[in-house]
């Protein structure tokens, strides 16, 4: 029997919801697959992206053209998007491109974060808050900030920089 809570107000279609999906108010679900015991906040939109199990996307947040694995927590008012628009001298072309967009297993993405089109986010990784993404991220690895002042680095070496910071070295 497949017990999910989904809100009135929500549409979804030509998409499946695992067992225990829970969609709340004002989300839209296009040609998806949602895993079982995700979490879908507020006004979430989601079009031909695949959930894993246990994956929460909190709410006003936008993915288009996206795979995600388990375990993912997406924050508030994120944009994760693999479709973009070709670009040539006599302008722009309005038919859709894609490129994938990739969020590997227990990958925490900070509120207001966009991730652009083809980029891989490596298991474990954190992006931080408002942070803009445009190539992939390895795994265990923290990325923050807007190119062309963003950090990457590993998270070993990121822990060990505020525990110097919290210990006064």
């Amino acid at each position: 029997m497949n017990k999910n809570e989904i809100d009135g107000s929500s549409r979804i279609l030509k998409s499946s919801l695992g067992e225990g999906a829970e969609v709340r108010e004002n989300c839209t679900i296009h040609d998806s697959t949602v895993g079982e015991k995700c979490r879908i906040f507020e006004k979430v939109s989601l079009k031909k992206v695949l959930l894993a199990d246990h994956v929460v996307i909190n709410a006003g947040s936008y993915l288009e053209y996206v795979e995600v694995e388990e375990d993912v927590l997406i924050g508030p008012n994120c944009s994760i998007v693999g479709v973009f628009h070709q670009i040539f001298e006599t302008g722009v072309e309005w038919a859709d491109s894609w490129k994938r967009v990739i969020i590997r297993k227990k990958v925490f993405i900070g509120a207001g974060s966009v991730i652009l089109p083809g980029v891989e986010i490596g298991e474990s990784s954190v992006i931080g808050a408002g942070s803009v993404v445009t190539k992939s991220i390895p795994a265990f690895h923290i990325c923050f900030g807007t190119p062309p002042n963003q950090t990457i680095m590993s998270l070993k070496k990121w822990l060990g920089s505020i525990e110097e910071i919290n210990s006064g070295r």
